[in-house]
């Protein structure tokens, strides 16, 4: 399976929250370990005070996200260790 086959059928969920009116807009990026990447987007960046059309050149503050990610992977790797008893 190819990063675009894969990165297409992630987006597929989002794709469908968005073409159906659910969610405004929506971005997936994904990065395989050798390098190589795809991306798909859909939909709005902005609604007010102007619709305002999702590019690849807009920009997403991922600083709520880092704190989940470095927290989970340090736990798991605690628990991975027997230092942390996830029960």
């Amino acid at each position: 399976m190819t990063i675009e086959m894969v990165c297409e059928a992630g987006f597929a969920p989002a794709l469908d929250a968005v073409e159906s009116g659910r969610i405004p807009g929506a971005a997936l990026g994904v990065v395989s370990v050798d390098g190589s990447s795809a991306v798909r987007f859909a939909g709005n960046a902005a609604l007010v005070p102007e619709r305002e059309t999702l590019t690849r050149e807009h920009w997403f503050d991922l600083a709520s996200l880092s704190k989940v990610i470095a927290t989970t992977v340090m736990i798991l790797k605690l628990a991975e260790q027997g230092r942390l008893n996830l029960d």
